[in-house]
């Protein structure tokens, strides 16, 4: 596994700056289209750098969110990933926490 690894990924202390990590952010627009014709379009805006700083942020909200909101999480069984299983339960948390969210 190394082997192949090896001069692919940064070794310990090599990721980016904290200039570059201070200049990074994450903007998302999102369009839908319904059956019907209906449309929606919304915009989710995370401040820092995503690679580094706000996945920390982002799975830390996502354990909050099961440990200590879990009464509004309302999914069923089966095998979910974050944002469909813990819906707005995590996205005000992330709000709360710097994430800007908003219906265009």
């Amino acid at each position: 596994y190394q082997r192949r690894v090896h001069g692919v990924l940064p070794k310990p202390g090599q990721g980016p700056s904290e200039k570059a990590m201070d200049a990074g952010f994450l903007k998302i627009t999102g369009f839908a289209k319904g059956d019907k014709g209906s449309k929606a379009k919304a915009m989710i805006y995370f401040p820092t750098d995503p690679g580094y700083r706000d996945t920390a942020r982002m799975l830390v909200e996502a354990g909050l969110s099961l440990a200590l909101d879990h009464n509004q999480i309302t999914v069923g069984g089966g095998v979910w990933t974050p944002a469909p299983c813990l819906g707005e339960v995590l996205l005000r948390r992330l709000q709360n926490t710097g994430t800007i969210f908003r219906f265009l």
